[in-house]
């Protein structure tokens, strides 16, 4: 189709003068010329495509409202997509768009043509085969197919900036925003990930508003939208709302508090399954379902339920990620087959993965991309790949397994889905698979667990040296986790076992006492005990074979000390009984724990380090300081669903409780990616840049260098206190104990922060660098491994154990100055602002303080006494940052001297400063029973934040905060 020099009917050419005709005929259709030279002029001349995009931006000005496109315009539209090769998505979208402007549809665009549809993005038919235009209801059903295609469309596009560009273009067409409206499509599915969302924060008004806030209200409830708002005025109106959800969330945790039974608790489900209520409330049903003891299996199976029947009904709960674990452990629990669940776990795998058909191929380019797969879902695949060649050992039977399943096993092992195998060949190829899924959950985030698993296997089947190239690497895993300070069960089995096969006679001695003191059940040592039997071997002839056997010993005595009790218990009359019991097996225990702890010391390689009193008391100092101390490490290396950040609002403070989840570390990733703070080389070079960003987005300096958060009595600092008591008021959170969990994110996305916020901003920040510049080390030490180089191993290791000795915490510290006081918080001033001093040199508690100070262990694991201060909170009021402080001065119950504030008293003089440990109101740290993906405010689920819509919005949305403390004290009577 060239361009042509326009003539009349005769072949003449036209007069200069002559107006040409608004449209044009082809095919014996009416056309509109002007779009038909705009559309045609957009084809590409080497391989003859009209690109997609380019047809909807060029038809906008013929769709601009419905009924308003002329019977030209639409011809044209028709004519060039008949003609032209357009995505399914775009013709669908055109079909539906002319269905809306009343057009007929042609057979090439409608959904009769089986080619540009898809039959799992709709409801199945009344009746079998395609659905053709003349079929009653073909509207309804037709919008359910198109919404699908173009969600499917909107997933083909490279990256989040190409969807927002689409969505722009359609978002200013009014008719296609209420046909995507009508077909209910699913806009929390594209936008569920963001406060504002990227793809929601380039719409126009009409389809930002009409759309992407109202589902995150009916995805999230009330409080869902929060972030979209454009003033604090409207979330003010939803007062009412927001208070009838927590009254709903405190309903159902009643409910949940008052049934016991199994049958209850899946009503209670069934009740609640179309309500908004945040993931945390279902997960803590679903996890009392498990927790509920049952002769059989009855429990896990009415949990599987319960999930499945949430799921169904509300979409932000089926996403959660906590959730759909849960769920899968309650299937391989319940269901006899482990093909089912198999079935399930790779499917999410996969989805986490995005890995689509086939097998989830867990090389190490998708375990670095992908931020949704974690070491438990790997871990539970891989436990079911065992479960099967276990099953497939006890059998002969060819048809043990389905033919899926083995099929499945065939894939996984790279083998044609019809090869013939016998049992046992492939009960070999499901380990093999098992053992892939553990490595591949340790690389992932290096988790022990799936590590201990991986290695167990490696000696079962015989590779000896890969099982101890394996312990290395969850040795150092454990050290990260801080296994040297625990008192958890399992976690010191794990050291023993590891340190049994590295050959780590001082972990080994180190831990064995600690383990034997913990364990107060039978079975737990029952599986230690078979798994350390299983080891003897390892060192057979050799001194730490005579230890071991020594070790073996002692458990054997705790089992028969815990089978006594517990036969003295079934036969006990009443409680002064048992309490004897008790007190009698304390005894015993304790006289044991010693045993083994002389044992200890008579094989420790530095018995003379261990004994110095100096190192002694340096040591207990350290355990001391981390009592009284936090860090994030369990999130960033995902070792927990989720912790919350003791605030003090119960307390009458205005600090919330601040959460933390996989969600928030996962945008906290991206956000130090965005900023470059990922490729810090050293904490001092992190430190500056941390501070930056910070001062940056939590406004604690403005660009002429002020740094008014630090000034109790600045205008800045008075907008906050505003703020934290209005965001309360409106959300109903006070101190009758209700909810006022705060997503950190979240808060940060605000833009206003307090000391607390920042240090626990600053904290979890260093904790994901240091997690990702470790994880990085122990990668390449895992491929040495795997390769037989363990000199080249070794040295990663060192490397990686180097940079772990580093810690950053948080403290929390009382301040003290001699400054007139009205109260805490609240400093005598002159007229000029300026602190007035208490003349006779008295110290008054001016407030208590929160920030960071980093620490380092030395090659024994105690910490050295120098400490340093790392504060992005004050750099002026009190000079923290930067200075080194002594372990002794922070582990001790008295105020030392610091140094001299930043600012000047009254009669210009500068002030000394001192401080001391101080407790927090409420937990520093506390973990969640139950975690979930739930982003938090004041209690409620809110739109979850994505690092772009923190980096693009982070303005607008700290006014949107100024403005909730305006508003809520401009509510307030009097």
């Amino acid at each position: 189709m060239g361009i042509r020099r326009a003539t009349t009917p005769a072949g003449r050419p036209r007069a200069r003068n002559q107006k040409l005709s608004p449209t044009v005929q082809r095919d014996g259709r009416t056309l509109d010329r002007k779009l038909l030279a705009s559309l045609q002029a957009a084809v590409d001349p080497s391989t003859g495509r009209l690109h997609p995009e380019t047809f909807l931006e060029r038809a906008l000005p013929a769709l601009t409202d419905a009924g308003r496109a002329t019977a030209a315009e639409i011809n044209t539209l028709v004519y060039v997509a008949e003609r032209f090769p357009l995505t399914p998505a775009v013709k669908t979208l055109l079909a539906a768009t002319l269905e809306d402007l009343g057009a007929a549809v042609p057979a090439a665009l409608s959904v009769g043509g089986a080619a540009t549809m898809r039959l799992d993005h709709m409801e199945a038919p009344s009746s079998p085969g395609p659905t053709t235009p003349a079929l009653p209801g073909r509207s309804a059903l037709y919008q359910k197919r198109a919404a699908g295609d173009f969600i499917a469309a909107l997933k083909t596009l490279d990256g989040i900036e190409s969807q927002a560009a689409l969505l722009k273009k359609l978002g200013r067409i009014p008719s296609v925003v209420r046909w995507r409206q009508a077909a209910g499509l699913d806009v929390q599915a594209l936008l569920h990930t963001n406060v504002r969302g990227p793809a929601a924060a380039a719409l126009e008004a009409q389809l930002h508003e009409a759309v992407a806030q109202r589902a995150m209200v009916e995805a999230f409830g009330p409080m869902g939208d929060l972030l979209y708002l454009k003033d604090a005025q409207a979330l003010g109106s939803r007062t009412a709302a927001m208070k009838a959800e927590m009254q709903a969330i405190d309903a159902f945790r009643a409910g949940l508090a008052e049934t016991a039974d199994i049958d209850g608790l899946v009503a209670l489900a069934k009740r609640y399954a179309h309500r908004p209520l945040t993931a945390q409330c279902k997960n803590e049903l679903v996890k009392k379902l498990m927790d509920t003891p049952t002769k059989d299996n009855a429990n896990f199976a009415a949990a599987h339920e319960a999930y499945q029947i949430m799921a169904a009904a509300h979409d932000a709960y089926g996403s959660d990620e906590v959730g759909r674990e849960m769920a899968l452990v309650a299937l391989g629990k319940c269901n006899p087959d482990p093909g089912v669940c198999l079935k399930e776990c790779l499917r999410t795998v996969r989805q986490r993965a995005g890995v689509e058909g086939g097998r989830a191929y867990l090389d190490k380019d998708t375990l670095a991309n992908s931020d949704r797969l974690t070491a438990e879902l790997l871990a539970t695949t891989g436990k079911q790949y065992r479960n099967l060649a276990q099953r497939l050992q006890r059998s002969d039977d060819p048809h043990v397994l389905t033919p899926g399943v083995r099929e499945t096993i065939l894939v996984e092992a790279g083998l044609s889905p019809g090869a013939v195998v016998d049992n046992q060949t492939l009960a070999q190829h499901a380990l093999a698979a098992a053992g892939k899924y553990y490595e591949a959950g340790f690389a992932l985030n290096f988790d022990p667990y799936p590590g201990t698993v991986a290695m167990q296997m490696q000696i079962a089947a015989g590779d000896v040296e890969g099982a101890r190239a394996m312990a290395k690497l969850v040795q150092v895993a454990l050290d990260r986790q801080g296994a040297g300070e625990s008192r958890d069960y399992w976690t010191l089995a794990t050291q023993v076992e590891v340190a049994t096969v590295t050959g780590d006679v001082e972990n080994l001695i180190r831990a064995f006492p600690q383990m034997l003191q913990q364990c107060n059940v039978a079975w737990k040592l029952e599986v230690s005990l078979s798994g350390l039997e299983n080891l003897v071997s390892l060192h057979r002839g050799t001194d730490q074979e005579v230890l071991v056997n020594e070790m073996l010993t002692a458990m054997r005595t705790r089992l028969g000390q815990l089978k006594d009790k517990a036969a003295a218990m079934a036969r006990a009359p009443g409680p002064t009984d048992r309490a004897r019991i008790e007190e009698k097996d304390a005894a015993a225990l304790t006289r044991l724990a010693e045993d083994a702890r002389v044992l200890a010391v008579s094989f420790t390689p530095s018995a003379e380090v261990a004994r110095d009193p100096a190192f002694r008391a340096r040591r207990a100092r350290g355990r001391t300081f981390m009592a009284q101390t936090a860090d994030l490490r369990a999130m960033a290396q995902a070792q927990a669903d989720g912790v919350v950040i003791g605030g003090n609002v119960a307390y009458g403070g205005q600090i919330p409780d601040m959460s933390v989840t996989r969600h928030t570390v996962r945008v906290l990733r991206k956000m130090m990616g965005e900023w470059g703070i990922d490729r810090a080389p050293d904490f001092a070079t992190f430190n500056r840049m941390v501070n930056a960003k910070l001062n940056d987005v939590l406004h604690l300096q403005t660009p002429d260098g002020r740094r008014p958060l630090e000034d109790l009595k600045s205008k800045e600092h008075k907008v906050l206190d505003r703020f934290d008591k209005g965001r309360f008021e409106l959300a109903d959170v006070g101190r009758d104990g209700g909810d006022s969990r705060t997503d950190l994110v979240a808060l940060m996305s605000l833009g206003i922060g307090d000391c607390r916020p920042t240090a626990f901003a600053k904290q979890l920040m260093f904790d994901v660098w240091q997690h990702d510049r470790v994880k990085t080390l122990m990668s390449e030490a895992l491929d040495k491994g795997r390769g037989g180089d363990s000199a080249g191993q070794d040295a990663l290791v060192d490397e990686a154990q180097t940079l772990m000795r580093q810690q950053l915490r948080v403290i929390t510290v009382g301040i003290e100055a001699p400054i007139q006081m009205n109260a805490l918080y609240d400093m005598k001033t002159d007229p000029e602002g300026r602190p007035l001093v208490d003349e006779t040199g008295t110290m008054h508690a001016i407030e208590n303080h929160t920030f960071n100070v980093l620490v380092e262990f030395d090659e024994h694991g105690a910490l050295r006494d120098e400490v340093l201060a790392a504060d992005a909170f004050y750099q002026h009021v009190y000079p923290l940052d930067g200075q080194t402080l002594s372990l002794e001065d922070l582990t001790a119950d008295a105020y030392f001297d610091v140094d001299k504030m930043g600012i000047a008293a009254s009669g210009g003089e500068p002030l000394p400063f001192r401080m001391k440990p101080s407790p927090y109101s409420g937990a520093l740290l506390k973990h969640d029973a139950v975690g979930s993906c739930d982003v938090f405010f004041a209690g409620l689920p809110v739109a979850p934040p994505t690092a772009a819509s923190f980096l693009d919005v982070d303005d607008e949305i700290h006014a949107v905060a100024v403005g909730i403390g305006q508003f809520a004290a401009d509510a307030r009577p009097g």
